[in-house]
């Protein structure tokens, strides 16, 4: 039977790989981040899919599926990358096909005679014969020539949640270069696919996944735009729509907040990428789809506000009635409800109520380990010294002298998420450290979205609040990538981790599916002290969805949940335990 190299083994490679193997064939899965090899070989999975770990323990174990970061030879090569789009200055979206290319061209040095080249990203329409091209440019400046090659696109129509059932009772598409390639495409998915499996070109295949996803966009846009209008003129639009599809040719969907997923927000606007003066219908589409979510925004912040009105009143009603108990007694209470109050909750009245909160529970830390700090630092008693001391006191030991034992005064290096709803909670992590900082001299910040920049300066040189909004401002608006700003701790900052230093990591983990370095955080990990990761979302989130926190937990020291500040001081009062 021929054998396959599947390169990409994200949520299309590695369903689609596993079940190639579990059917007989030899499988090579490729991926370029070698912490997702390491965990395939394994027989674990990196990404959330019901029953996809037990397939692929399977398939490891049977032998027949191997993974690896480079491509070797094969009879089928499986293109599963993927394919997003950059958005310009203007808002035009243009697809990258960056990972598509570099796929191809890396199989020059494998491919043989009468190879299969499969594309199953999806993709715009064209691309297909594009990976032709670049791979024979590939081969001509390796002075090879191959004869032979068939190309074809078979796009997946699978659902998650629903990958492993979808893959083999799903309808198929093989779209070849030619009708041989085709042939050769159905042949292979007839391994496992158990439903119809149709021919076409590859063009035709390319538009048809597109046509799929642009189709159901463009009905959800018929409903959202019907809830705008039924918002604009007072009417219930369930009620609306209940009614109209009653008639027994009309299927009205459910309107939403817009369109969720990879698929349908994205394979649209491949197709109007290719024939822009065609596509007014799907271009509006997208434009009221993506519209509907600010419209609905702006409907729960009225909400909200309203809410925050009545609660204002309330608020002042009950401080009002606690004036009767003494203003102390009323400020302890609101204390206390304030510390155990969510970060990412707090208005901006609240966050100025938090700093004289957090001033007095950064002196109470400091209190505490200062304490700490002188009585285990007394170490064991020094007799000699005791004797000698208490030699005109008859031997009554009226001045004990103990030995002092040396302990590491703490050094703290802080590395801040300040991407989207993480940010609220940076700014009260820095706030209390920079609360601390007579007791913790030696602290250095530093801050990523997409990059890792330090921002011990502008907390330096400028009031906090305002070196908070220029970092929020200036580092918070990139894609968040911890792989990055990890690569670049280790590059650039090498020096500021040693035995002494605690790594303080404030963030969610999510990673946007980048590759997560995990082999420099290990590196990290094993040079610090100590690595304590402070994390806002709820342990019910970690590790799903773009999450990678679940690949970084082994090689902290603690991974905590943190999102009071009752949480934050609980966090540091184990991070100043740590230097006694």
């Amino acid at each position: 039977m021929p054998s396959l190299c599947v390169l990409g083994l994200g949520y299309i490679g590695l369903p689609t790989a596993s079940i190639f193997a579990t059917k007989g064939r030899r499988v090579l899965g490729v991926d370029v981040s070698a912490s997702v090899v390491e965990t395939i070989n394994s027989g674990r999975i990196h990404i959330q899919e019901p029953d996809l770990d037990v397939l692929v323990r399977a398939a490891v174990q049977s032998g027949n599926l191997k993974a690896a970061t480079q491509p070797a030879p094969a009879d089928v090569f499986i293109l599963a990358v993927p394919t997003p789009f950059h958005v310009s200055a203007d808002g035009a979206r243009k697809p990258d096909l960056s990972f598509v290319e570099a796929a191809a061209r890396s199989l020059a040095p494998f491919v043989a005679a009468g190879n299969l080249i499969i594309l199953e990203s999806t993709s715009p329409v064209g691309t297909t014969e594009k990976v032709k091209g670049w791979l024979e440019a590939e081969l001509a400046k390796l002075g090879r020539k191959v004869d032979g090659l068939l190309y074809a696109h078979c796009p997946e129509r699978i659902l998650p949640g629903q990958m492993l059932k979808e893959l083999v009772s799903n309808d198929r598409i093989c779209g070849g270069l030619t009708p041989l390639a085709a042939e050769k495409a159905r042949d292979l998915y007839a391994t496992f696919c158990t439903a119809q499996i149709f021919l076409t070109d590859a063009r035709t295949a390319e538009l048809a996944k597109l046509t799929e996803n642009a189709y159901r966009d463009v009905n959800i846009a018929f409903a959202n735009e019907l809830s705008l209008i039924c918002d604009k003129l007072g009417v219930d639009v369930w009620e609306l729509i209940r009614l109209a599809n009653r008639h027994p040719r009309v299927k009205i969907l459910q309107p939403g907040p817009g369109v969720g997923g990879h698929c349908i927000a994205v394979d649209p606007w491949f197709i109007v990428h290719g024939a822009p003066e065609e596509t007014p219908l799907i271009r509006t589409a997208r434009g009221v789809n993506d519209g509907k979510i600010h419209h609905v925004i702006a409907r729960a912040e009225a909400l909200i506000e309203a809410r925050s009105t009545l609660m204002r009143n309330a608020r002042a009603y009950v401080e009002a009635r606690f004036e009767v108990f003494g203003r102390s007694a009323s400020e302890a209470f609101m204390n206390e409800v304030m510390m155990d109050r969510s970060l990412g909750a707090l208005t901006k009245s609240d966050m100025e109520r938090m700093k004289p909160i957090i001033a007095k529970m950064a002196k109470k830390l400091a209190a505490k380990h200062a304490r700490r700090r002188k009585v285990r630092n007394r170490g064991q008693l020094d007799l000699r010294r005791t004797l000698r001391a208490n030699a005109g006191n008859d031997g009554v030991p009226f001045d004990v002298i103990w030995k002092t034992k040396r302990k590491d005064k703490p050094k703290i290096v802080t590395i801040c998420d300040v991407s989207g709803s993480v940010a609220r909670y940076v700014r009260f992590l820095l706030l209390v450290l920079y609360a601390l900082r007579e007791k913790v001299t030696d602290l250095e910040t530093f801050c990523f979205s997409s990059h890792l920049v330090d921002v011990n300066h502008d907390l330096e040189a400028l009031p906090f609040d305002a070196a908070m909004d220029k970092i929020l401002r200036e580092v918070g608006n990139g894609s968040t990538d911890y792989g990055r700003a990890f690569t670049d701790l280790s590059r650039q900052y090498d020096s500021t981790i040693d035995k002494r230093t605690t790594v303080l990591i404030l963030g969610d983990g999510r990673n946007n599916n980048g590759d997560p370095a995990m082999g420099i955080f290990q590196d990290i990990a094993a040079k610090a002290k100590r690595v304590i990761w402070l994390c806002p979302e709820h342990p019910a989130s970690w590790g799903s969805g773009d999450s990678a926190l679940l690949q970084y937990k082994p090689f902290c020291s603690s991974l905590t949940h943190c999102s009071t500040v009752a949480d934050l001081e609980h966090a540091l009062d184990d991070v100043l335990l740590a230097y006694g």
